[in-house]
Order: C-alpha cells, then structure tokens, then sequence
C-alpha cells in the first residue's frame, strides 16, 4: 500500500498502526490522516509542508511514470492506484471545446483506502439465495464498496453463482488483492454501460457487481 508516496511520509502514515481510510496531501499545509482509534474517527498530523513538486512527483508515480496513461482517469477527476487506493486529484481543470481534458498544476490529493471486510454483508445475502436486483445507498465512507465486494463474493461461494464484477476504479478487485470468490469473474477499467451489454452477451453472469 501506498508505493506511490515518498519512503519517508509512507513510513510516518504506516507508523501510525491504526486503521487508516483517508490521507490529505495539500501543497503548503501538513499532511492529514483520518484513521479509527478506540472506535472513534480521528485526525491526525505529520508536520512539515508540502510542496509542489512532492505532489507532482506523487501523480507521477501513480502514472507508472506516464502521465499520458491516466489521462482517462483524469477526467474524472481521480487515479486508482495498482493497490486499489482511490486518489482523487484537485488543481487546474483544462477544458476543450467545453469538455473536460485533464488536470494540470496539481494542488491537492484525497488517498483513499480500500477496505475487505470478509462476511460483513452474509446476514442480508443469507436471505437471498436468489439474486436480487439491489442498490446499495450509503453516505460516503459507510462502506459500500466493501459491502457490494462482499456480496458478490458470498453469491459466488455460497450460493455457486456466476459473478461479474464491472469494476470501473479497480477499486473491487484490488487488482487482484481482494477475495472475490472462486466463481467471479472481473472487468477492470469497463465502463458500466460496455460491461453489461458485454458481460451479459458473453460471460452469461447470474450476478453482476458495480460500484457507483
């Protein structure tokens, strides 16, 4: 987890030994890092500032060194690293012909964390042996990617469903960190409307997983 950051702020965030789902680099201000402590969600600082070129050099490395590779990604307003952490980029947007082309002059980064939580979602799929069409809805940071990743990981092995994961973020399967279940299959980087017209004409899934 987070290869991408210089060694010494990975090794400070890492030190913390806590559960961490939120890191905040901003240029000229600390480093901010959410994590749960005696249950309760708190904050916690590193010191030092941040520079321009610490975030450029962050974004680079996210790009495997190719900017060009996540210019898609981009776009959106967002990276996903190779680790399934989520990293959502603020700075200069860059519009042509009134579309949105990229982020430039990079300000500001929200890490997220992907999280597994094996059986969190068994007591409402118990009661559902038949795939049920369902929309998880949640505010943010309740766990619904850890919820539907769990879902289709029990109807895979619990019930011996066919699952297809339309996994947009590579934020579900981890790039393959996360358990999905032995009878899943995945489509990292499809977007949704590509993944069920393909998933449903090809792979013939009982069950398909996305996020939002």
């Amino acid at each position: 987890m987070l290869n991408f950051l210089p060694r010494e702020l990975k090794n400070k965030i890492l030190s913390l030994s806590k559960p961490i789902y939120e890191v905040r680099v901003r240029v000229g201000k600390e480093v901010s890092v959410k994590h749960y402590s005696d249950n309760v969600v708190r904050v916690t600082r590193l010191g030092g500032f941040v520079s321009n070129k610490e975030i450029e050099d962050i974004v680079f490395a996210l790009s495997n060194y190719s900017i060009y590779s996540i210019e898609e990604s981009l776009k959106m307003g967002f990276i996903t690293s190779p680790n399934g952490e989520r990293v959502g980029v603020c700075g200069e947007c860059v519009k042509v012909a009134n579309e949105m082309e990229t982020v430039k002059n990079f300000t500001s980064l929200c890490i997220r964390f992907p999280n597994e939580v094996i059986g969190c979602s068994s007591e409402v799929v118990k009661n559902f042996s038949s795939p049920q069409s369902v929309l998880v809805v949640s505010k943010p940071f309740d766990g619904k990617t850890t919820f539907i990743r769990d879902v289709g990981r029990e109807y895979s092995d619990r019930f011996d469903r066919n699952v297809l994961f339309i996994d947009e973020r590579n934020e579900l399967s981890g790039n393959g960190r996360f358990n999905l279940g032995k009878n899943s299959d995945v489509l990292k980087f499809s977007t949704k409307k590509f993944g069920f017209e393909f998933g449903v004409r090809a792979y013939n899934p009982d069950v398909i997983i996305c996020d939002e």
